[in-house]
């Protein structure tokens, strides 16, 4: 029973106990964070989020690379991890900050920032993607993190480098990583300024351009007296007798 136990990948039955702390979703703090309508007002933890009051929102994908997996020695257990890079600063102001990625048979990660030369500081401690590690029933789920969980040691002004651990301690499966890995980032919807600016600008080009023709189409009017005069001097040119 015991070998074919290691042989067979094992399933457990779905559960339906609804206290479960794996979900596939981020959970977020009602206390700190209320969304609306398209609005959403925070408090944040320090001084580097960005204090942005009640506003419209958008969420926009940040560009972001993931390194192959690392593992510091050849037989296991040892320390397996992987980077993520952002190529560029967030953008200023944000809300919040997402990692989505597919979990492929890790157990719980740890989450590293590099906050200066070889110096890291750990954001997020032993966080569960499995409810069991012996269990493949949840091995490959769509997993989202918001920056929200992370500790105080946060600092999202100099997110350049994540070091993502991996933990696996069931020697059931051989390999385990995060794959499809991407980052979103909530910042305020600035579209409707640009519409209202560009309706403006608008405005102001139709006016100047109705001013120019209105100017363009002016004929000076003329009263019967300087018609009669403009006809009297055509034939006094013409040679004809002109009475006075």
């Amino acid at each position: 029973i015991m070998l074919l136990s290691s042989l067979v990948p094992l399933r457990r039955p779905p559960s339906h106990n609804n206290n479960s702390s794996i979900t596939n979703s981020t959970t977020t703090n009602s206390s700190t964070t209320t969304t609306n309508n398209n609005s959403i007002t925070t408090t944040n933890r320090n001084d580097d989020h960005q204090q942005v009051e009640e506003c419209e929102y958008a969420l926009e994908r940040w560009p972001c690379s993931t390194q192959n997996r690392v593992a510091l020695s050849s037989k296991r257990p040892c320390l397996v991890y992987q980077e993520i890079v952002l190529p560029t600063s967030l953008p200023t102001p944000h809300v919040r900050m997402y990692l989505t990625f597919r979990n492929f048979y890790t157990a719980y990660i740890t989450i590293k920032q590099l906050v200066a030369d070889g110096v890291w500081k750990t954001v997020l401690d032993r966080y569960a993607l499995m409810e069991d590690a012996h269990f493949e029933n949840d091995a490959e789920l769509m997993h989202s993190i918001s920056d929200e969980l992370f500790s105080a040691s946060y600092r999202p002004s100099h997110l350049r480098r994540l070091r993502v651990y991996l933990y696996q301690p069931s020697p059931l499966w051989g390999t385990f990583e995060l794959r499809d890995v991407q980052c979103h980032v909530v910042v305020p919807d600035r579209s409707m300024e640009k519409i209202a600016a560009a309706s403006v600008e608008d405005e102001d080009d139709l006016v100047a351009a109705s001013s120019k023709s209105a100017s363009a189409s002016f004929v000076p009017l003329l009263n019967a007296d300087d018609f009669d005069s403009q006809k009297v001097e055509q034939r006094r040119r013409r040679g004809e007798r002109v009475d006075a």
